[in-house]
């Protein structure tokens, strides 16, 4: 697994960006043929990296508005037959979002 973040800041405009990849390598989910040990015979998720992007905008000092895109490339992995069990269920695709904060 690895993780890579850069972060950017235009301070001259009070905005600031980042963009974020996780990688996931290639992992067993269980033992299928129940020798203790996950080898070549058992199955395996494949390999996947999500990309995330966000911006935030200051306005005098107490006032930030954002806007983000989580898994930019929208990956999901559904099962492929009935009873596929080696699927990521908890990947929603892709994420859109806004924020607006206020400091009081």
């Amino acid at each position: 697994m690895a993780n890579l973040k850069i972060f950017y800041n235009f301070s001259k405009h009070n905005l600031t960006t980042n963009l974020r990849a996780n990688y996931r390598s290639k992992y067993g989910l269980f033992d299928t043929n129940s020798n203790g040990y996950l080898d070549t015979y058992d199955d395996f998720v494949g390999a996947y990296t999500l990309w995330n992007w966000a911006i935030n905008k200051t306005f005098y000092n107490n006032y930030e508005i954002g806007f983000g895109i989580d898994n930019i490339f929208d990956f999901t992995d559904t099962p492929e037959y009935e009873n596929d069990s080696v699927f990521i269920g908890n990947i929603p695709g892709r994420i859109i979002y806004a924020k607006l904060n206020f400091k009081f």
